[in-house]
């Protein structure tokens, strides 16, 4: 893999002029720094053609050595026995830390386990269950948004499904992880963390001192601001606030406790913040896009998927003693129904498989298990189940079928970026623009078996 930047520009000089005199081949005609930080930006736009062009050329460019463990023992003494002695790589940590601050991700050892010892109640199957209701408003009010976009008689629109996705998912984790309402699915208002948010892409080149401003400065204080106003809430509700599951009331607590290894300092609160919110949110938007892509691709999978949905919101509606089954659509499936329903299983988790969000990571350590395995998978995928039901109860979606001045339709390419950037690809669409523009129709009874 080429060399990674590792936040100063000294270390990526001095490692291209070794380069340079172990392959003198090597064309540096716009300079030794300059020449680096574009062959990064290119790493990030197109980073699997752009790896299989350099080792073609140069065969192993680092002379890294590398240990591959699929030994079942050895991988149990290192996730799980012998953990604190493979820790994730200095680069990866320090780089979490500039963009987090003293987040889950960001740190290591004892602190790192004090943290997670604090947040494993936040992602408890048992709070799972009881914050999923709550959030069933955020995917609602997701699938209104989109369907105000419909026209009044019925027909088909296309929309760029991504900038709704991100916001829906936005709103999901500031309400169910974080226990506040940020009104991220008010398009009319703006809020610069969401844009901020939004807009960042965790690729560090072209626009490393833009992405610097926007980490250090404005999430920092954004989250400050969330961490001041939940603060005075959680002050304000006294006692009630113990029985909250969310995260921030959960490390409040945590932070006026009587015994020091329990204390998490301000920095570490507020970077929660921002772990949660950032990290938390592209990969499950990412995530969401690529699903929706492929059910208008594949209509038959699509159907069935519908039609699973919409026999579990029966069920449950009789069981409710629902009188009204015609209403079925905004009937909400408790925590077991929905994540027991074996063809949506299978579509996201398979989906995953394939087509991970993430399909560029520092594999010095892989992200799979142990001590630093996700801790919000299980809420991102009720997250990703409860939205995925909640949209296709009510609405159908196809790939774009508009044509150009040549009869050309828009095709979406998943870019490998830092994530998988859905894009257009010439002529009909920009490259370079996140998007994922779907037709949507409200369901009609043919859309189901």
């Amino acid at each position: 893999m080429p060399p990674t930047y590792c936040g100063n520009r000294t270390r990526i000089k001095g490692l291209s002029l070794r380069l340079h005199v172990l392959y003198p081949a090597l064309p540096l005609s716009h300079g030794y720094v300059q020449y680096h930080l574009r062959n990064f930006y290119k790493l990030y736009r197109d980073g699997l053609q752009y790896n299989l062009t350099l080792f073609k050329w140069y065969g192993g460019v680092i002379k890294a050595e590398q240990l591959l463990v699929h030994d079942p023992l050895a991988i149990q003494h290192i996730l799980a026995r012998d953990q604190d002695a493979f820790e994730e790589a200095d680069m990866f940590v320090e780089a979490n830390r500039l963009l987090f601050g003293e987040g889950l991700i960001a740190t290591v050892g004892a602190q790192h386990k004090k943290q997670r010892k604090l947040l494993t109640p936040v992602f408890s199957l048992t709070n799972l269950r009881s914050i999923l209701p709550r959030l069933q408003h955020v995917a609602n009010e997701l699938s209104t948004k989109l369907q105000a976009d419909l026209p009044s008689g019925g027909g088909t629109q296309e929309i760029d499904i991504l900038r709704w996705l991100s916001r829906g998912t936005l709103e999901y984790v500031s309400r169910g992880i974080l226990g506040v309402d940020l009104d991220f699915m008010d398009a009319e208002k703006t809020n610069e963390y969401a844009n901020a948010i939004c807009n960042v892409q965790l690729a560090p080149f072209p626009a490393l001192r833009e992405l610097r401003d926007i980490a250090a400065e404005l999430m920092h204080r954004s989250a400050k601001d969330i961490f001041i106003a939940k603060k005075a809430e959680v002050k304000e509700m006294g006692t009630d606030a113990k029985s909250s599951g969310d995260l921030m009331s959960i490390l409040f607590r945590a932070k006026s406790s009587t015994q020091d290894k329990l204390r998490l300092t301000e920095d570490e609160l507020i970077g929660q913040i921002t772990t949660f919110m950032l990290g938390g949110q592209e990969t499950t938007t990412s995530a969401l896009a690529r699903l929706l892509h492929i059910l208008a691709q594949e209509q038959e999978a699509q159907t069935r998927l519908c039609s699973e949905i919409r026999k579990a919101k029966l069920a449950q509606a009789t069981a409710q003693g629902e009188s009204e089954l015609s209403n079925w659509q905004h009937i909400n499936l408790p925590y077991d129904v929905l994540m027991g329903l074996p063809y949506l299983d299978a579509v996201v988790r398979e989906t995953l498989r394939l087509f991970p969000p993430t399909s560029m990571m520092n594999r010095t350590m892989t992200f799979f298990g142990g001590s630093r395995a996700c801790i919000g998978f299980k809420f991102a995928e009720m997250e990703i189940k409860q939205i995925l039901a909640t949209l296709l109860s009510t609405m159908h979606f196809t790939l774009p079928t508009a044509e150009d001045v040549e009869g050309k339709r828009k095709k979406i390419y998943w870019r490998m970026d830092g994530l998988q950037v859905p894009v257009i690809l010439p002529p009909c669409g920009d490259p370079k623009t996140a998007q994922v523009p779907l037709n949507i129709r409200l369901a009609k009874g043919g859309d189901f078996l």
